[in-house]
């Protein structure tokens, strides 16, 4: 994430995880995340799209 500090991106990676949205794994101090499900994709794309209409729309 591109101009967030540390701290604000390992939180919203910690709320993800407990929100069982993202599994973690640790190699030594690296920790790489990635999707359970990548069907979250569709999600957020299905929401970007309605979101973009609503604005076009007003």
């Amino acid at each position: 994430m591109v101009g967030s500090d540390v701290f604000t991106v390992s939180k919203h990676l910690s709320v993800l995880k407990n929100a069982g949205l993202v599994l973690n794994e640790k190699r030594g101090t690296i920790i790489s995340y990635r999707l359970r499900c990548p069907c979250v994709l569709n999600f957020i794309d299905s929401s970007r799209r309605s979101s973009r209409q609503t604005l076009k729309s007003r």
